[in-house]
């Protein structure tokens, strides 16, 4: 039986005298219900389930053989043991009630020892039995609970469905999974399990706030150290210290959560019986729950130092072949202009002069690119990153850029086409500079990775235009590699690259389209890619600017 819990035994005999002598023997011990016929027996049992039954054989209208028949047959009846009373002494009447699922039998006149000793020895068969299946039935749920925490589900309804069983199984109140805040005395709610035949209101986001003497009680406890690894309502001397906070319930087990030794939340067990203590059982329950929730606050954290020494190493080799990438980027462009300015230098022909010297040019517009972006990351970085506004012309604006490109397109005889929608104001009032830094990135990743002879095309158009401002809307297509699904998430990252790594085929250094995201959030807009490996990419983003 439970701990501070009387036994419940049930008395069914037509004879009064019986009744009370049977009362007299055994109320001081146990809560004893009676009943003198047996309909009215069986009604008395499907209601308050007793223990043991006693039970007259000879009565009038339903006798005992008939009342066990009817016991038996009902799934709450059913494991409740039957001693019969009688005062027959044929063993065919024994048989007959063993057969039908008696206990025991107790003789008239009574002995009280004799009562005493029956009553006891099936009770301690009882209580071992049920110990038993409740062990067994732990033993499952336990199981239950770690699978559940080992199969790739989300994690708030794992943490709610554990502390439901848990509360279901211990038949209590309600669960309260708390974790502890960064300040180190502060406790939220973020999971719970209450009784919904209670209708009580949800705690989630309810904060405690722990002070003294409660907050060196708590952190005082440890796991695995016998009479320390919870509080209970068992032990009065953390009554009052428990008191300020305790909500609905002054039943509870409270024990803490742990990672790497150090308290990060409690578990919380509350129950509204006021006369009965918490068992031996129910305490070690409770504490075993709270080592799986450590465990698995455990797990996280190691998954979390795990992912982000990941992060890390995969951050300190993606610099490594960002250097690597711009130093060797830069050295492309600087050779060109020693190469070409010391060649223009020993040309006597004026038009072969000027030729070097325009290759050495765009040699250095180029360079000058490359140290641009590496200034403009470092702004990015630091927050630094700003824009200007002045008028300009986007069709001038698009002309320069197109200059630039000249070589490359004829090199690789791509056909690009441009279209700019009459919609689109002669001119605007924006950062000139961010705006073709921008579409630069998009017109030279397109040229850079769509093979020779492929198919460029730019369109700009006028978009939500208002008496003040406009959108613009700008697509750069092409036909060339394409990016995969799992490349789109990385391609706008710094240092990342579709062809990183030594064998690269194409150049850059991976700071293009990283830089060209924050301009354009910084005018208001976003930037797209829709993309598929071998069939080409249409980037598309938006700005807004001043008419």
């Amino acid at each position: 039986m439970d701990k501070g819990k009387k036994a419940r035994i049930l008395i069914v005999d037509d004879e009064k005298p019986n009744i009370l002598a049977l009362t007299h023997m055994l109320s001081p011990e146990y809560t004893v219900y009676a009943s003198r016929c047996g309909q009215d027996a069986i009604e008395v049992a499907q209601e308050y389930i007793p223990d043991i039954i006693l039970l007259d054989i000879i009565m009038p209208e339903i006798d005992g053989y008939e009342v066990i028949t009817a016991l038996k047959k009902s799934e709450k009846t059913r494991g409740i043991p039957v001693i019969f009373i009688t005062g027959l002494g044929g063993a065919d009447d024994e048989k007959k009630g063993l057969s039908l699922g008696a206990a025991d039998y107790i003789s008239k006149p009574f002995s009280p020892a004799i009562v005493h000793l029956r009553v006891q020895n099936q009770l301690k068969m009882i209580n071992n039995l049920r110990a038993l299946d409740r062990q067994f039935k732990q033993q499952i749920l336990m199981t239950s609970i770690s699978q559940s925490f080992l199969a790739d589900v989300n994690k708030d309804e794992t943490f709610s469905s554990t502390l439901r069983m848990i509360g279901e199984f211990m038949d209590i109140s309600q669960v309260l999974l708390f974790d502890l805040e960064k300040d180190g005395f502060t406790l939220i709610c973020n999971n719970e399990w209450i009784d919904p035949k209670l209708a009580l209101p949800s705690r989630i986001g309810d904060k405690m706030t722990l002070q003294e003497p409660m907050l060196s009680i708590i952190k005082g406890l440890a796991p695995g150290i016998e009479n320390k690894t919870c509080l209970h309502s068992n032990d009065p001397s953390f009554k009052a210290a428990m008191r300020p906070y305790r909500v609905n319930f002054e039943n509870y087990i409270t024990t803490p959560t742990y990672i790497k030794g150090k308290m990060c939340g409690t578990l919380d067990f509350s129950r509204e019986d006021d006369d009965r203590e918490w068992t031996e059982s129910e305490i070690n329950l409770a504490t075993h729950v709270a080592g799986i929730f450590s465990g698995v606050y455990e797990r996280e954290e190691m998954e979390r130092t795990i992912s982000a020494k990941e992060i890390a190493e995969k951050s300190s080799r993606a610099k490594s072949e960002f250097l690597a990438r711009m130093s060797h980027e830069m050295r492309t462009p600087m050779n060109a202009i020693i190469g070409m300015t010391n060649i223009a230098m020993n040309v006597p022909d004026q038009s072969k002069r000027n030729n070097y010297l325009q290759k050495s040019a765009n040699a250095s517009r180029h360079l000058m690119r490359l140290i641009d972006n590496v200034l403009e990351i470092s702004d990015i970085e630091d927050y630094k990153l700003t824009l200007a506004e002045a008028e300009f012309k986007p069709k001038v604006m698009l002309q320069k850029l197109l200059n630039e490109f000249d070589s490359e397109i004829t090199g690789k005889r791509h056909n690009l086409s441009v279209d700019m929608d009459p919609s689109v104001p002669e001119t605007l009032k924006g950062d000139e500079k961010r705006l073709s830094q921008v579409v630069f990135s998009l017109l030279s990743n397109a040229i850079k990775f769509t093979p020779a002879q492929g198919l460029i095309n730019l369109k700009i158009t006028a978009r939500d235009i208002e008496p003040d401002t406009l959108t613009l809307h700008v697509e750069v297509i092409d036909n060339g590699i394409g990016v995969s699904k799992e490349q789109k998430e990385d391609i706008f990252k710094l240092f990342e690259q579709v062809d990183g790594g030594s064998n690269r085929k194409f150049g850059g250094v991976g700071s293009g389209l990283y830089i060209a995201k924050h301009i354009v959030r910084m005018m208001e807009g976003e930037i797209l890619v829709d993309s598929e490996p071998g069939k080409g990419s249409r980037f598309i983003f938006t700005a807004k600017l001043k008419r």
